[in-house]
Parts: C-alpha cells; structure tokens; sequence
C-alpha cells in the first residue's frame, strides 16, 4: 500500500481543482463518506446508490485500512460509513471504526436503522462511532415503509433511535425534504424532540441513481423559504439543530432576517456551525469526497465523476 498515498493525493487534486481551482492552499479532506458496500435490504425509490447488491470487488479490509492511513496522514477529521446498508458489514465497519479511532479519525455512520438493536448499538460505540444518522422521511410509517420499501421499518426505525439514546450513542436523524413529506415535517420535528433528539440533516432529492427517472419530488422555492423558517423555528422552540446538506447559503441570511422580525437570537450551535465551521455553501471536492465499494473516488455521492481509484 505505500504507492496508494500519492494516488490518493492525485485524485484529491484533481477534485480540488474541480471544486476551486488553482489556489494555494492546504489539501484537506476534513470528512470523507466510504461506501462500504452497495448491498441494501430497502428499496427506497431515490437510492442515489441504486443499492441492491454487493458489488463483487469491494475494499477488503487491508485496502480500507490502508485508505484510512492516508486520510490521517492528509488530516482527516471525520470517516463517515455508509452504503447500501453498513450494517450488513457489521464486523467490517467495527473494525475499521476501531482503526480510525487509533488514528484519530472520528468515526461515523449512515443506516436505514432495520438492522440496528441496542447491542448493535453498544458495539457501535465502543468501536468509536461518534454518531449515527437515520432517516425518518415521514410522520405517518405507512408511507414511511411506503417510500421505504419495506414494511415495518418505520418502527424498526423509531426502535433504532431509541436503542442509540439508551447506549448514550448520539443520533442524527436525516430528512430527505420533498413534497409529498413537506406538510409532515413539523409533525416529524415535534416526534424527533420528544424522543429527545437534538440534531437533524435535510437532504434535498437528487435525479441520480434509482432516483433519475423521478418527476415533480424536489420542492419548490416557495416551499423551501417555508421550510427554513420551520427549521429556525424549531430550533428555538424545541431546541432542535438543523441543518441542510450541502450548507445551503441561504440559510444563515434567513438567521439574520428572524433576529430582527422576531427579536430571537440564533441558537449558539447554529452559529458556530456557520461562523466558526463555516459550513456554507458546498464542501464536495473541497472539504469533502466520497470512496465508493470498490475504491472509486468521487467528490460525493451526488456527483457523478469519477476521479479515479485507489487500487
């Protein structure tokens, strides 16, 4: 593996270049997603991944390690495993949780929660994971397991929730914001909070995937100003921290314009997330890439260009 830091180096370049141009600075990948595998057990319509599954040439563990190794080294702070389904490589991602813990690399995870019980969730966080992200895209778990593809899992869901607050593992619950669970989302933010929930990450649809042939899902603008105003307000008024993938720009603005209209100060987390972290705007190709199964490299999930591999 000792070629593969000068590969990875040269992939990162290219997605900096790709992301910012020519500019002398520091090549830093602070959070990276891993793809652990393409396999699933859902069949949710919009699976960027188009998930079904296992690729037959995924990383084995010694080529992941060898990965995380470089990603230390290049000053990696956060090693997000996700999927398909990461679960279905249980004792792959404790594994490696656990070496990027001796590296110093924060460990995180993306589930669909089925597969997630309190002793799973025990492991998970003496392995290191930090947080662990579940979606609830709607109120209702008839449409939840609608959407989802398969019944039950909305409870499975709830229940995976619970089991990571009762291992003191924290959990961020993800929202895929669309316009059949747009009138939902106040009920799903009310649940969150008396669940004792505290931090929750929007996801705007993306056409790629087994998503590409989906019509009218994506909100209108109308809808999205509707829906940072219920984010903010559910910020002060449950205490819940929000916030939108890709660090929508038009976020922080809309902080500005509740202060004054309302005489309500932001909460202290959203403003060091914007002013300390300066999480505004896209990360992809310049704070952040993704490695897929099979070691392909891309600048994320959602942008389908490949920049190499690191085999």
């Amino acid at each position: 593996m000792a070629d593969v830091g000068l590969k990875l180096f040269e992939m990162l370049l290219r997605l900096k270049l790709l992301g910012r141009g020519l500019k002398a600075k520091p090549l830093t990948p602070q959070v990276v997603s891993y793809t652990v595998t393409n396999a699933c057990n859902l069949k949710c319509p919009h699976c960027h991944a188009n998930a079904k599954r296992a690729s037959l040439d995924e990383l084995s563990f010694e080529e992941a390690a060898g990965v995380i190794t470089d990603l230390a080294t290049l000053g990696t702070e956060v090693l997000i495993f996700s999927g398909g389904e990461p679960l279905l490589r249980k004792k792959f991602v404790l594994k490696l949780a656990e070496y990027c813990s001796d590296l110093g690399i924060i460990p995180a995870m993306l589930t669909n929660g089925t597969l997630l019980d309190y002793k799973t969730a025990l492991e998970l966080k003496n392995a290191g994971i930090l947080a662990v992200g579940i979606p609830i895209d709607y109120a209702d778990p008839k449409r939840h397991d609608e959407f989802r593809g398969l019944p039950g899992s909305f409870e499975k869901a709830i229940k995976a929730i619970q089991a990571c607050l009762n291992a003191d593992l924290k959990v961020i619950a993800t929202i895929m914001a669309m316009k059949s669970n747009f009138e939902e989302i106040p009920k799903i933010l009310n649940s969150l909070s008396k669940m004792e929930v505290e931090d929750v990450v929007f996801y705007d649809f993306v056409a790629i995937g087994r998503g590409r042939n989906l019509t009218d899902v994506t909100l209108s603008k109308t809808q999205w100003n509707k829906l940072f105003r219920r984010v903010y307000k559910a910020h002060v008024d449950l205490d819940i921290f929000s916030i939108f993938s890709g660090g929508d720009p038009l976020y922080p603005g809309l902080m500005i314009e509740m202060h004054k209209k309302y005489g309500t100060k932001p909460p202290e987390k959203l403003l060091r997330q914007f002013l300390i972290h300066s999480r505004i705007g896209c990360h992809a190709a310049l704070h952040y890439f993704n490695i897929r199964s099979n070691g392909d490299i891309y600048p994320c999930p959602f942008l389908q260009i490949n920049s190499g591999n690191i085999r």
